[in-house]
């Protein structure tokens, strides 16, 4: 398959209408026009639009039809998701370690409060 087409499977994926797909990356109707119907060779201008208006295509994949379509974004939000999980543990576990030592604190307090009791009114 040839840039073009896949710059077609684009449009039908991505646009009403080439009309569409043409403002979606900031060019002329006409001068999209004339890439799609090979009356006009693609310029590196059209792929940097291309690829800036839908940044989640391949570059990889448009230029020369290798990988998938889509750039992998799967895995950076898995490696997002285990930081975030990483993250929480980390604060619950903090958060533990915090209420256990209050705990002790007010036993001690308490403890303390108690033996005053004992010795004013003892």
């Amino acid at each position: 398959m040839k840039t073009i087409e896949r710059i077609k499977m684009l449009i039908s994926e991505n646009a009403k209408s080439e009309r569409d797909f043409a403002m979606k990356i900031g060019v002329n109707q006409v001068t999209l026009n004339n890439y799609t119907a090979n009356k006009r060779k693609l310029s590196l201008e059209i792929i940097e639009a291309i690829l800036n208006a839908f940044p989640e295509i391949s570059a990889e994949w448009l230029l020369r039809g290798t990988g998938s379509m889509m750039l992998n974004e799967t895995s950076d939000s898995i490696k997002a998701n285990d930081f975030d999980e990483a993250w929480y543990k980390k604060v619950i576990d903090d958060q533990h370690d915090t209420i256990s030592l209050l705990k002790e604190k007010v036993k001690f307090l308490e403890k303390q409060i108690e033996e005053k009791r004992n010795v004013n009114y003892g």
